[in-house]
């Protein structure tokens, strides 16, 4: 939820975009972890279980945040 409001206030706030623009900085800074940081750990034997719980735990908050997004940003501008 900080990054994609964080995202929001400073390209809304600060640089004063609107629209598609801004709809696609949010939604990009809302997205789960991705899979780079799990395929290094396994690579290197290094945080495994974190980096594994990290990303389920950002997907599956994904599925409660995304709808949420989808609102804000509908209804924003």
């Amino acid at each position: 939820l900080a990054l994609p409001l964080v995202v929001w206030a400073f390209a809304h706030g600060a640089l004063g975009l609107t629209g598609l623009t801004l709809d696609v900085l949010v939604m990009t800074a809302a997205l789960p972890v991705g899979s780079n940081p799990l395929i290094l750990a396994h690579r290197y034997r290094c945080g495994e279980g974190e980096v594994t719980a990290a990303t389920v735990v950002s997907t599956l908050a994904l599925l409660v945040t995304l709808p949420m997004w989808f609102w804000v940003l509908q209804h924003s501008t």
